[in-house]
C-alpha cells in the first residue's frame, strides 16, 4: 500500500526578481512556509513509508541553505518556482527513488507546487 507522508517547515529569506517588472524587483523578504511530501510503500513491519523526524531532519538540512540568506546568492532567480525547483534537486538526492512533493507558500494564501 502507498501513502504519503508530509512535514511542514518554514523559513525567512530576503529576495528580489530582477526579470519583474513591479514591487518584487525591489529587495524584500519572506516567511516562506514549505511542505514536503514523500511518498512510497508503507513498510509492514514498521507501518511507515519514512519516519517522520527523519523526512523533517532532511528537509531542515536543505532550508539551512536558504534560512536567512539573500536567495539570490543561492537561486538565480528566486521566484516561488525557482525555489521549489531547488528544493525538489536538493531532496531527490537525499531521497532517491522516492515520489516528492514540493509546496512552497510565499504568502499565507499564494502558494506552488512542484
Amino acid at each position: 500500500m502507498k501513502a504519503w507522508v508530509n512535514v511542514i517547515t518554514t523559513f525567512d529569506a530576503a529576495h528580489h526578481l530582477p526579470h519583474y517588472k513591479g514591487k518584487c524587483a525591489n529587495v524584500h523578504g519572506h516567511t516562506y512556509k514549505v511542505e514536503v511530501g514523500l511518498c512510497g510503500y508503507v513498510d509492514p513491519r514498521t507501518g511507515m513509508v519514512m519516519d517522520m523526524t527523519q523526512l523533517k531532519s532532511h528537509v531542515e538540512a536543505v532550508i539551512l541553505q536558504l534560512d536567512h540568506k539573500d536567495l539570490n546568492k543561492v537561486i538565480k532567480n528566486p521566484t516561488a518556482e525557482n525555489i521549489a525547483a531547488f528544493l525538489y534537486a536538493e531532496l531527490t538526492e537525499k531521497l532517491s527513488g522516492a515520489g516528492i512533493r514540493i509546496k512552497v507558500w510565499e504568502t499565507p494564501d499564494a502558494y506552488v507546487e512542484f
